[in-house]
């Protein structure tokens, strides 16, 4: 089920780039945006902020970070993370648009830490951090200084020194602001 969500959405991230973005007056004036993930924080209860700064006309980099608590019936979840990423934006699309508009992949690394408190068997208490790096692929528009931003992201963990094992494949959704 997460496959066949995961490719209708990257299909029409595909379509909706290849229209050509008549509604932007501003294609390339935006030097840095911040976004959160709104749709991760109401299905998973996780807060994540990113902050982009451009680095020249082809690239920018991220930085960003993780919250996330949970107190289901027999305990309490935790984490919290910190990440970032190498962008390289290219005109994959030919709609012309430069950092930070429009198709960028890069690599990514992260870091989280993950505590699980069992309320009812102490000895359930599971916690760790784990290292991971990956790369990502992501669209991103603006319209006005609103972002809206879609993408796609693997990770795989490099040290694991946790009971957990997150999952390698991850969606990006995310709305913002740029300037």
């Amino acid at each position: 089920m997460k496959l066949k969500i995961s490719l209708v959405l990257l299909i029409a991230a595909i379509a909706i780039s290849i229209v050509p973005d008549k509604l932007s007056a501003q294609r390339s004036s935006y030097n840095e945006a911040i976004t959160v993930e709104p749709l991760n924080f109401l299905i998973n209860g996780i807060i994540n902020a990113k902050y982009e700064q451009k680095l020249s006309p082809t690239n920018s980099f991220t930085v960003g970070g993780l919250l996330a608590y949970s107190h289901p019936s027999g305990g309490t979840w935790l984490g919290i993370g910190v990440g970032g990423s190498y962008r390289w934006y290219v005109d994959l699309f030919k709609t012309r648009q430069k950092p930070i508009q429009g198709f960028s992949v890069g690599p990514r690394a992260s870091i989280l830490y993950l505590s699980f408190d069992n309320e009812q068997d102490a000895s359930k208490l599971k916690n760790g951090t784990i290292f991971r790096i990956g790369g990502e692929a992501n669209y991103k528009w603006i319209w006005d200084a609103f972002v809206l931003e879609a993408g796609i992201l693997l990770e795989f963990p490099v040290l694991n020194g946790s009971d957990f094992e997150p999952g390698a494949f991850g969606l990006n959704a995310s709305i913002g602001y740029a300037w």
